[in-house]
């Protein structure tokens, strides 16, 4: 976790046991406030705690092999400067900065906590709009669009109030025909929902407010700012018809006993002390610019929406630096080398070397790799890898850190190494794989030797 302050000073704070994103934000906060030595009234403008932990189980197996840090997981952007490609982290603080620049010219006096998975970029100009900041204690950052499957499942949904510009109520991740159900009160013209971006900006008077009312909560316990944190901020009941809001409360109270009441009853102190209830007021990204590289599905999304020729293709790759120059075969190839002969079409090469005659490349990425043999006929990903073989018999596929001799990949699959017992390990997964739950983490599958979580234990304990 680093925090920028206003002041010119970044401050690393390390969180030695999980606590989640609400309570690593509120710990984080009085690390802030002992490391600067002074009085939370003093504190003026916006910082931002950039959060780079979480376990990942979602990007599994990428998050072992990158020993627990997932916001590490390098991109196809090359460092003009360094030569390096930039990581995940490294793309999330470099697209905030519009985020930074519209909370402090709108009159926001707080901290931005910025996932350190994914980065978005709003196609409206926030800093025309009339709206302004200064009395609100949180901002969330919304896109209004359709609901899909993924993002029911991955994300949640705010419910807007566009007379008052403030988000008035949260409605947590189920499925797509359960929040269809949800959704459809609020399609009126003062209300309307929009998806969580992700990412919260956070007033000094609510961290200093959650700081004393959490006490010796924060020692030893977990909790997410999302869903059931906001959910109680914004005004929701602890006892709900809703199964799912039910389900995560309680799940989230088993985790940090006392949460819900310590929650309830900040809420309902806050107009006594501010002379008015908390409000959270909102930064719509209009037609959004998404790219979430913490997920398996939107990761390859969009590395593979980089070689469309489409709005969203060009934005892309102007996203990770690319020119939009093509070769006659449609393909943009920089600092690579192929052999002559080698069928590769509307494809991105980027640092990567291609040997063997017969190699098929259609729709494909692959950065900073060398292969003898590369097939990769219907799309697919291939990141910092390298291996005598390696072939996909279907689409969706991604090998990221893989080194090896060959390797056959099936529709969806993803593959990369570790080192285990003095040795190169591959492990798999694919992307429709859902099952994030302890035991599952816990028992090898898709043919792997261990586990995901040996793996990751295992990797943890490696020395660079």
């Amino acid at each position: 976790m680093i925090s920028s302050l206003a002041l010119p000073q970044l401050i690393p704070i390390t969180e030695y046991a999980p606590a989640g994103n609400f309570f690593g934000t509120v710990r984080a906060w009085n690390g802030i406030r002992g490391a600067l030595q002074t009085e939370a009234a003093s504190i003026e403008g916006v910082s931002v705690v950039c959060m780079v932990f979480g376990q990942g189980t979602r990007l599994s197996p990428f998050t072992q092999a990158l020993r627990g840090r997932k916001s590490a997981l390098r991109t196809p952007f090359e460092s003009r400067r360094s030569g390096c490609f930039l990581r995940t982290i490294d793309l999330a603080l470099l697209y905030s900065n519009i985020w930074l620049e519209t909370l402090t010219a709108k009159g926001f006096n707080g901290v931005l906590v910025k996932w350190g998975d994914e980065a978005t970029v709003p196609s409206i100009d926030w800093l025309s709009e009339p709206n302004r900041l200064e009395d609100m204690d949180m901002v969330r950052f919304v896109w209004r669009t359709e609901p899909t499957e993924t993002y029911a499942r991955e994300k949640e949904w705010f419910v807007l109030d566009q007379e008052t510009k403030t988000v008035v109520g949260l409605l947590p991740r189920q499925p797509l025909a359960d929040l269809k159900l949800l959704l459809e009160p609020f399609s009126g013209n003062r209300y309307c929902t929009a998806v969580n971006v992700g990412s919260v900006a956070v007033s000094y008077p609510l961290l200093e407010a959650a700081r004393s009312s959490l006490g010796s909560l924060l020692d030893g316990k977990t909790a997410d700012w999302d869903p059931f944190v906001s959910y109680l901020l914004l005004g929701g009941d602890a006892e709900s018809s809703n199964p799912y809001i039910m389900a995560g409360l309680s799940a989230m109270e088993s985790r940090a006993p006392g949460i819900t009441r310590a929650l309830l009853q900040l809420r309902g102190n806050w107009p006594e002390k501010h002379g008015r209830n908390l409000k959270s007021g909102y930064l719509e990204f209009g037609d959004a610019l998404w790219i979430d590289l913490g997920l398996h599905e939107t990761l390859r999304r969009s590395l593979e929406g980089m070689t469309e020729e489409s709005a969203r293709g060009r934005s892309l790759r102007l996203f990770f630096g690319l020119p939009e120059e093509l070769d006659p075969k449609g393909n943009i190839l920089l600092n690579s080398s192929i052999s002559p002969g080698l069928d590769v079409r509307n494809s991105i090469l980027l640092n990567t070397k291609i040997e063997q005659f017969g190699t098929k490349l259609f729709r494909a990425v692959v950065v900073d790799s060398e292969f003898g043999f590369l097939h990769l006929p219907d799309g697919g990903c291939a990141l910092f890898s390298s291996g005598a073989r390696l072939e996909a018999e279907g689409p969706r596929t991604i090998a990221y850190g893989w080194r090896g001799g060959s390797a056959l990949l099936k529709e969806g699959e993803r593959l990369t190494s570790i080192r285990y017992e003095g040795r190169s390990l591959d492990l798999r997964s694919f992307e429709d794989w859902k099952d994030y739950g302890s035991k599952a983490m816990a028992t090898p599958t898709f043919g792997n030797e261990i586990s995901f979580a040996e793996a990751g234990r295992v990797m943890t304990m490696c020395e660079e």
